[in-house]
């Protein structure tokens, strides 16, 4: 794995086109960092609130995505940059195959069963717990068990552990997409979504009805 300077070093040696850092940051998302940034500096001279140390903690801004084709199978993704104020360097749990993301389904049958995962959140602790791998491994050892169930399970011991090492407010947001078979073979999606953090948004379409379609709930799991 490659960050920060050795990261463009490769992709330039290799005839990647780079650009400037600075044409990657927005005016808004430039005006948004200040406005934390200062807060921060305050917060670290104790002239600020508690809760306002505890509102720079919820800042975040990452992106997951999970996918069925007919034909390609399961994938899924996440990005990368969603945490504000991060250390130089850091790697997240979206660049840890199995932490962040995680796609499998029965080999050499497009009508079994299968299930792709993206995770964000509190990311060293999502990494320890290899959360998204072992949500889909869960549910792959039962495909016909609670999917529910799961993500209740597995939440709730991301949150317990990473309570016990030390995390105040573990966070993590889950999207799951299960491939289902009915009793007559055909396979369904369904998607799924649960997390430990006070709300989350989601967004889907499908290609029977390709308009998308968003939604926040302020329900945890």
């Amino acid at each position: 794995m490659l960050v920060s300077s050795g990261a463009r070093a490769f992709a330039e040696e290799r005839g990647i086109v780079c650009v400037a850092p600075d044409t990657l940051v927005s005016n808004r998302a430039r005006a948004e960092w200040q406005m934390w940034k200062t807060r921060l500096d305050a917060a670290l001279s104790d002239n600020v609130q508690a809760h306002d140390k505890q509102d720079l903690r919820r800042v975040q801004d990452t992106v997951g995505a999970v996918v069925w084709d007919r034909q390609a199978g399961l994938a899924a993704g996440v990005s990368s940059g969603g945490l504000l104020l991060k250390y130089p360097g850091r790697v997240g749990e979206a660049a840890i195959y199995g932490a962040g993301c995680w796609a499998q389904q029965i080999a050499h049958e497009p009508a079994g069963a299968g299930v792709a995962c993206s995770i964000s959140g509190s990311g060293e602790f999502i990494v320890r717990e290899m959360l998204a791998r072992r949500i889909c491994e869960d549910c792959m050892k039962e495909p016909e068990g609670d999917t529910h169930e799961v993500l209740q399970r597995r939440l709730s011991e991301f949150y317990d552990h990473s309570r016990m090492q030390g995390e105040p407010e573990p966070l993590a947001g889950v999207i799951l997409l299960v491939k289902e078979v009915d009793d007559e073979g055909r396979t369904h999606p369904r998607l799924w979504c649960g997390f430990t953090s006070q709300s989350m948004a989601i967004a889907y379409a499908s290609s029977l009805d390709p308009k998308p379609k968003a939604s926040e709930t302020r329900q945890t799991i």
